[in-house]
């Protein structure tokens, strides 16, 4: 059987690990039986061309680095360089087996089965090294049923020179036309048993899981403590090698380079390149020469609209974001006062469109209907206001240099602005959700925001939508023009507080109105309620922890119970401690210093949905969950979850049972466990009685 590394984690629940501080299993593919084998073996690993860690740039050749770390059959190990050729390495000490799976990499390989195929980190981070690509930068793979091993490479190598009077901070390689260049790369794994291994160059995305590809690879040098260090330039050319793809490049590519002052240039192939696997694509040198800023030519504004035309060198890559004046000013009065360039860098960096290219006049033309707000939302643009245009030079992913700064605006309104009607809906959550429902006439854009009153204090609508406004799809704008309305719903809201929900719509001649409606949470627990003690021998089947951290279920007695006077709404206070749980810090839980008050409030005014509430059963209790710690707080999976129920309460038999439970904090929710049963153990008036007996006292026998 031909053993492949795959990590228990599906392929779409996959993310980067560092190398040394994953574990994965193995998975079998079909193929010929191996031998039955033991102990340890010394393979021997040799290139099957110039492969690996450095690369001499004249023959092509590249070595070996003793103590340099790979992956055998999932297991890391490290290498023993060969004295005499460095070309060849062995390593030791390796777990003896019918066949062996080898790969160079930063990161564990990940096998899908049934599709047959491998997936290899292509690293879009590579390290500048003098004269050579660095370490993990070129991807290899090897397959052998013996102990000696031909290692193949994965990718290419572009090698090209720059010669300049300045210090480089970045520099980068990237696609004119936006394919990926790194990221999970797709290996067929066919190719590796029989070594044969062709040009690859297909990645694997899932965006729903975060999982993408990048079109842009950095390279970046680092000082000997790991920080970022410049790289100086002179007359005398500095090599660069860049591990790639090995693919056609139909549109070419092109290398961006900021220096420490600022300036941009760009270096660009004229049409398409082809860079095979295990080859290296020799360019020829070139001086870093500096990009004009851009500037601004015609514009032509509309209401919603602005029309303008970029102009800076011919084929110049740039990236462009509109913003408010008011999103401008509160930045650059506040967190940004006196680095209105470092502002509109961050602006771009965080917010740049898809990067364009200037034609080969060095103009582009382009249309926005949008801009982004304090809060980073992207809304539509109003009529009438003023806005900053931010243009930057840039690679495909980022922006760089510094930015050029325009002031352009919107025509004026004409027309009707729409009529706009607030209303509330309740709801069964009304001390944590509100319901607003908003009725438009004719309008074709609309903005909403909801925020605490007392932020609205002495601000004017235009400023308020600026800092917390939501556009509306356009599927919500019909439904707000409708007959029904549109209804939004806020969850997780604090109890007992006052909020302002505010909306703006558009017409179709720029005209806007506005309207505010005050909306206020209850009290989730009446604060002049009276409770009285129920119970003090209550237990608890406690199964509260099963989908967060996989704990079993528990017994836990002796509990005091209260209950608010004339509903059926229950406080267990202190559920959990050490006298309660005597087996708790042995099973991964601790406790918060300081006589922590802590109380689980249970909800069983619906006899058949009993609930508990996020903010209301502070247990006192810490687990650890995702690297860290965080205070174990409990809530009805039910509010997460649809294949979750809520509990029930039997009042005769006085036992609540809790549902599906989720550990919650204020990030994240942790799973998702049933089997939490709480028995009140209230006496219950009634039932069998014994007979008094009468006593008559008699004086004599």
């Amino acid at each position: 059987m031909n053993t492949f590394v795959k990590t228990t984690r599906a392929l779409l629940a996959l993310l980067p690990a560092v190398l040394l501080s994953v574990q994965c299993s193995q998975e079998e593919l079909a193929g010929p039986e191996k031998p039955q084998v033991s102990g340890t073996v010394t393979l021997t690993i040799k290139n099957a061309e110039p492969t690996k860690t450095y690369i001499d740039g004249e023959t092509g050749k590249v070595y070996w680095t003793d103590g340099e770390v790979i992956i055998i059959n999932g297991e890391v190990y490290r290498i023993v360089v060969d004295e005499t050729d460095p070309t060849v390495a062995t390593v030791p000490d390796v777990v003896a087996s019918g066949d062996y799976f080898v790969v160079y990499n930063d990161y564990y390989p990940t096998s899908d089965p049934e599709e047959g195929r491998l997936l290899v980190n292509f690293p879009a981070e590579q390290t500048y090294r003098e004269d050579s690509f660095s370490d993990y930068s070129n991807i290899m793979a090897g397959y052998s049923t013996t102990t000696d091993i031909r290692m193949y490479n994965i990718g290419g190598v572009v090698k090209f020179g720059v010669t300049g009077n300045c210090t480089l901070t970045s520099l980068s390689f990237s696609t004119k036309d936006g394919s990926p260049v790194a990221g999970y790369l797709l290996l067929p794994e066919d190719q590796l048993l029989n070594g044969e291994l062709g040009d690859n160059s297909v990645f694997y995305e899932n965006p729903d899981y975060g999982i993408t590809a990048s079109s842009t690879i950095n390279i970046t040098a680092y000082t000997a403590d790991g920080g970022i260090a410049g790289i100086a330039l002179s007359s005398e050319p500095t090599d660069f090698y860049i591990v790639v793809p090995a693919k056609e490049y139909a549109e070419g590519f092109y290398i961006t380079m900021e220096d420490s002052e600022g300036n941009v240039a760009v270096q660009s192939t004229t049409g398409a390149k082809t860079i095979g696997r295990s080859e290296m694509l020799v360019l020829p040198d070139f001086e870093f020469t500096a990009r004009t800023l851009p500037a601004l030519g015609p514009t032509e504004a509309g209401p919603a609209s602005v029309t303008y035309t970029v102009t800076a060198d011919p084929g110049t890559p740039l990236k462009t974001v509109l913003v408010s004046k008011g999103t401008w000013d509160y930045y650059a009065n506040d967190a940004y006062a006196g680095q209105e360039t470092q502002l509109a860098k961050d602006l771009s960096i965080t917010y740049g469109s898809e990067t364009f290219f200037t034609d080969g006049t060095g103009e582009y033309s382009k249309t926005d209907t949008t801009s982004f707000n304090v809060s980073g939302k992207e809304v539509a643009l109003t009529a009438g206001t003023e806005y900053k245009l931010i243009v930057s030079l840039a690679d495909n992913t980022t922006a760089k240099g510094t930015p050029a700064v325009f002031d352009v605006a919107t025509a004026a309104p004409t027309g009707e602005a729409p009529e706009i009607t607030l209303s509330e809906l309740e709801n069964d959550r009304p001390h944590a959700q509100l319901t607003p429902v908003i009725k438009t006439t004719n309008a074709v854009s609309i903005k909403y925001a909801m925020f605490s009153s007392s932020s609205a204090e002495g601000k004017t609508d235009e400023e308020l939508m600026e800092l917390y406004g939501t556009e509306a799809t356009a599927e919500q704008v019909e439904q707000a023009n409708s007959t029904g309305g549109l209804t939004l719903t806020y969850s997780n809201l604090p109890e007992n507080t006052s909020f302002t929900f505010l909306v703006a719509a558009t017409g179709a001649g720029g005209a806007v109105s506005a309207e505010r409606l005050v909306l206020q949470t209850d009290y989730y627990l009446d604060p002049d309620a009276t409770w009285s003690t129920v119970s003090t021998e209550a237990s608890m089947d406690c199964n509260i922890f099963g989908g967060a951290i996989g704990l079993g279920g528990f017994g836990i007695y002796g509990l005091t119970v209260e209950k608010m006077d004339g509903k059926d709404i229950f406080r267990v206070l202190q559920p959990i401690t050490i006298d309660t749980y005597p087996d708790a810090e042995y099973n991964g839980l601790t406790f918060i210093d300081g006589g922590y008050d802590s109380y689980l409030t249970i909800d069983a005014t619906d006899h058949s949905a009993v609930k508990l509430e996020r903010d209301y059963n502070p247990l006192g209790v810490i687990i650890s969950l995702r690297g860290g710690t965080t205070e174990a707080g409990l809530s009805s999976a039910a509010y997460y979850y649809e294949n979750s129920s809520f509990g029930t309460y039997d009042p005769d038999a006085g036992i609540i049972n809790l549902g599906y439970v989720s550990v919650v904090d204020d990030m994240y929710i942790y799973g998702s466990s049933e089997g939490t049963v709480l028995y009140l153990n209230i006496p219950i008036a009634g039932g069998v009685s014994t007979e008094d007996f009468t006593i008559n006292e008699d004086t004599a026998w």
